[in-house]
C-alpha cells in the first residue's frame, strides 16, 4: 500500500504539472493570437474600409484682395483700374488617407476634401456689390498628421459663379436738401458686370498647421483663388486692338480651425537619409510659345526693314538648368539656382532692336516640398541677362521682364533621374496695348517639360 500510495501521488502531480504547462501554453498562444490579429485589423484598417479614414470638419473665414480690373467710372465716364476687397469665408469637409502604400511611395498622407466657399466683393465707392459662390474639390498632402505643425501646400479645381461690379463713382453722389440723393445720368446698375455666371475656379494655398490635439486643429493661410476666362481673345472691329481675357485674381489670408472625429493612430517611423540633405541637378528643359507684340521702345531701330511680326506662330525654346538645394527640415528643402536659355520667339520680338542675342541668364531662389517620388518647387527668379524690350508707356519698366516664377512638379524614375514641367509666370508681364489703360501684374507665359539628373 505505502508503495501504490506514492506511486499514485508522483501521478497526480505529474498530471498537474502537465496541465499547467498545458494551460500556459495555451494562455500565451492566445496572447500571441491577438496581438496578431490585432495587427492584422490594424492593418486592415488601413487598406480597404472608407469609415475607418479620420473624417475632419474645417471652417476658414478669409479676407482678400482682387487684382486691378478695369471698371468704368461714371462721374468721369472713363475706365479706370480698381482693387477690390473680397470678405468671406470657406466650410470643408474631407478625409485622410493614412495608407501604408501611399506612405511608401510620396513620404506623406493625401486629405481630400470638398469646399464650399463664398466672397462678398465690395469697396470704397462701389456701389453694386459683387459676390462669388463655388465648391472646390482639393487635395492636402500632410507630413504628419498626429501632432505638432508643419507648412503644407492644397490645390484645388472645382466650379464657382461670380458678378463682379462693372463700374464706380469717383465723386460721391450730391444729396438735394430731403437727403435723397440726386439722380444722375448714368448709374452704376446701367453698367454691365465685369464678368457674370459660371467660372472655373483655381485654388493654391500655403499652410501652416498646428496640430493642438489629434482631434483638434488650427491653420493659418496664404493663397490665391484664380478665375480664368476661357475664351479666346478677339479683336475690336472698331479700334483693331486685342480684347483682353477677364481673368480675376485673388490673393487671400484666412485663419481657421478644424475637428478629426476619428483621428487614426497608424503612424509608422521614417528613416531619413540624413547623409542626403543636399543635392545638385542638372536638367535640360524646351517648350515652345508665341512672341508678344513689340512694345513701344527707345531701343527700337527705325532703320531696320523687318516684316511685320506674326503673334500667331509657336516657336522653340530650351535651356540649361542647375540648383543646389539643402534640406532644411522633415520634407521642405531651400533651393538656389540658375538658368541659361535660348529662346527664339524672343528673337522675333527684338528683330526690330538694336539688340540681337537672344541669350537669357537669371538667378532663382526656391522652396521645395520633397514627397518621396515627387518634388514640388516654388521658385522666384531675376534676369541677369535679358533682351526684352520694356514699354516705357508702363509705370513698372524698370520692372519689365526682370522678374519671374516658377512653379515644378517633378517625378523621380530612378533616385539620379527624374522628369517633369515648370509653370513660368511673368511679373510685370509687357502691356500688349499702345495706348494701354490696364496694367497687368503678373501673366502666364508658357509650360516647360524638363529631364534632369541628380549628383
Amino acid at each position: 500500500m505505502p508503495a501504490t500510495y506514492t506511486r499514485l501521488r508522483i501521478f497526480i502531480r505529474l498530471c498537474i504539472f502537465l496541465i499547467c504547462c498545458t494551460s500556459y501554453q495555451a494562455v500565451n498562444g492566445l496572447t500571441i493570437n491577438y496581438d496578431s490579429a490585432k495587427q492584422s485589423y490594424k492593418s486592415y484598417r488601413q487598406q480597404e474600409p472608407w469609415y475607418y479614414y479620420p473624417l475632419a470638419v474645417q471652417v476658414n473665414p478669409h479676407i482678400g484682395v482682387v487684382m486691378p480690373m478695369e471698371l468704368l467710372d461714371i462721374a468721369t465716364d472713363k475706365p479706370s483700374t480698381r482693387f477690390l476687397l473680397a470678405l468671406g469665408g470657406r466650410t470643408d469637409i474631407s478625409l485622410l488617407y493614412p495608407k501604408k502604400w501611399i506612405w511608401e511611395h510620396f513620404d506623406c498622407y493625401p486629405k481630400l476634401g470638398v469646399l464650399i466657399k463664398y466672397d462678398y466683393i465690395t469697396a470704397n465707392n462701389i456701389i453694386e456689390k459683387g459676390h462669388i459662390v463655388g465648391s472646390i474639390f482639393y487635395i492636402e498632402p500632410n507630413y504628419n498628421h498626429l501632432s505638432g505643425w508643419e507648412i503644407l501646400p492644397r490645390f484645388g479645381i472645382g466650379i464657382a459663379y461670380l458678378n463682379m461690379p462693372g463700374a464706380f463713382s469717383s465723386i460721391k453722389p450730391k444729396k438735394n436738401e430731403e437727403g435723397e440723393e440726386e439722380e444722375t445720368t448714368m448709374s452704376a446698375a446701367d453698367v454691365d458686370p465685369f464678368r457674370q455666371g459660371p467660372s472655373l475656379n483655381l485654388i493654391f494655398d500655403i499652410l501652416v498647421k498646428y496640430r493642438i490635439t489629434p482631434k483638434w486643429h488650427l491653420n493659418f493661410s496664404l493663397g490665391l483663388d484664380y478665375l480664368p476666362e476661357l475664351t479666346t481673345i478677339k479683336s475690336d472691329e472698331d479700334t483693331d486692338t486685342p480684347v483682353k481675357k477677364k481673368t480675376i485674381e485673388i490673393y487671400t489670408a484666412s485663419l481657421g480651425c478644424s475637428y478629426t472625429f476619428n483621428p487614426s493612430d497608424y503612424h509608422p517611423e521614417r528613416i531619413l537619409n540624413l547623409n542626403r540633405r543636399t543635392r545638385i541637378d542638372i536638367a535640360f528643359f524646351s517648350s515652345f510659345r508665341k512672341p508678344q507684340p513689340t512694345p513701344n521702345s527707345k531701343d527700337v531701330d527705325p532703320n531696320s526693314s523687318a516684316d511685320s511680326l506674326d503673334t500667331s506662330k509657336y516657336y522653340y525654346l530650351g535651356g540649361l538648368y542647375a540648383q543646389w538645394s539643402f534640406r532644411i527640415f522633415n520634407n521642405q528643402a531651400i533651393v538656389l539656382g540658375t538658368e541659361w536659355m535660348k529662346d527664339f520667339a524672343l528673337k522675333k520680338e527684338i528683330e526690330r532692336s538694336v539688340k540681337k542675342n537672344n541669350l537669357q541668364a537669371s538667378f532663382l531662389v526656391g522652396h521645395e516640398f520633397l514627397w518621396g517620388k515627387l518634388i514640388f518647387g516654388q521658385y522666384a527668379g531675376i534676369y541677369a541677362l535679358n533682351n526684352g524690350l520694356p514699354d516705357l508707356n508702363s509705370p513698372f519698366f524698370n520692372f519689365m521682364n526682370l522678374l519671374y516664377v516658377r512653379l515644378g512638379l517633378n517625378y523621380r524614375i530612378t533616385d539620379y533621374l527624374y522628369v517633369g514641367v515648370n509653370l513660368k509666370t511673368a511679373i510685370f508681364p509687357r502691356n500688349l496695348e499702345k495706348k494701354p489703360v490696364f496694367y497687368h501684374y503678373t501673366g502666364m507665359e508658357y509650360l516647360d517639360f524638363r529631364i534632369a539628373y541628380t549628383f
